[in-house]
């Protein structure tokens, strides 16, 4: 596949965070360590986001994503909050 994966997200994010775009891949625990983001934007570009990639046992955040994305299908999948942005 092409782009890059996401391994880790710097500890200690908080508010709103967006995944750059060109990332392909979500890694297990990559946003574990971040507790305090309120909302996640996930570009288009990400096609596979491991089932632990975010914090348990904390609120969970607003992941925003597109109509027809990985991220959507993620969040539909493990009951997560979410919000499809338009374009």
């Amino acid at each position: 596949h092409s782009g890059t994966t996401l391994l880790a997200a710097p500890t200690g994010l908080s508010g709103s965070v967006r995944v750059p775009d060109g990332v392909h891949d979500i890694g297990f625990y990559a946003f574990c360590s971040c507790t305090k983001i309120t909302d996640l934007t996930i570009p288009d570009s990400v096609e596979i986001i491991s089932i632990s990639a975010f914090p348990t046992g904390t609120e969970p955040f607003t992941l925003h994503c597109g109509k027809n994305s990985a991220a959507l299908r993620w969040a539909l999948e493990n009951d997560w909050p979410y919000l499809i942005d338009e374009p």
